[in-house]
């Protein structure tokens, strides 16, 4: 027997919403009103709280307490968007994903967050000496800077890679692969010693390739 969602059942500030796309819409306008730097007020504020409290890290996000919501920009492997950061009473802050309480990643999802973390220095070092003369190998565009994104030469995957890693060349299981998780754009292995060897596993193996943005969104990871 399936159990209905938090958002359908207790809703968000008592209100209920009968899908997930029509709170996610929502939490979006919400999101939209505010500048980058701006401090999320009123019952926008009450609302983004009631949902940012269902996620699995509330307790440790929240920290020594919560002073205010803030949107911000967030920096991961996949890119930049706008996000919404915890600004606690002590005056830390931390990133906070709304869509977490909404859809709990899996620990396996999760891992493969840190593992790209994990080669971000490599990601990076792809792109430099990328000129606006550039032209994406699949589609044969030129790539404007914001729109250039690192994927892997196929047939090759990064899905592929992080499985053949964790499972085979390590003989783990996902569930062995613990993570620091200080921040969610963040997300590492909490054994160092198990990150440098999947950066020289990736390293050895990957053939990385800068093409289009919408052309590595369609792709199949």
């Amino acid at each position: 027997m399936s159990v209905s969602p938090w958002w359908k059942t207790d809703g968000v500030l008592g209100i209920p919403f009968q899908t997930k796309s029509a709170l996610e819409n929502e939490i979006r306008r919400v999101i939209a009103k505010y500048q980058i730097g701006d401090r999320v007020v009123g019952h926008d504020e009450k609302f983004l709280m009631c949902v940012l409290s269902h996620h699995y890290q509330w307790e440790t996000k929240a920290g020594v307490g919560v002073a205010h919501l803030e949107k911000r920009r967030n920096h991961t492997p996949y890119g930049s968007s706008d996000g919404i950061w915890i600004v606690r009473v002590d005056g830390s802050s931390v990133d906070i994903s709304w869509r977490v309480p909404i859809s709990p990643p899996t620990h396996e999802a999760n891992v493969h967050i840190a593992a790209r973390y994990e080669i971000l220095e490599q990601r990076n070092a792809a792109v430099v000496g990328i000129t606006s003369e550039y032209l994406c190998p699949v589609c044969g565009r030129a790539i404007p800077a914001d729109e250039r994104h690192v994927d892997h030469t196929p047939p090759l995957t990064f899905a592929s890679l992080i499985d053949s890693f964790v499972l085979l060349h390590q003989g783990m299981s996902y569930a062995d692969v613990h993570l620091d998780e200080k921040h969610l754009s963040e997300l590492r292995f909490s054994d160092r010693a198990l990150a440098e060897q999947w950066q020289d596993f990736h390293r050895s193996l990957a053939k990385l390739r800068v093409i289009h943005k919408n052309e590595n969104l369609a792709r199949v990871k």
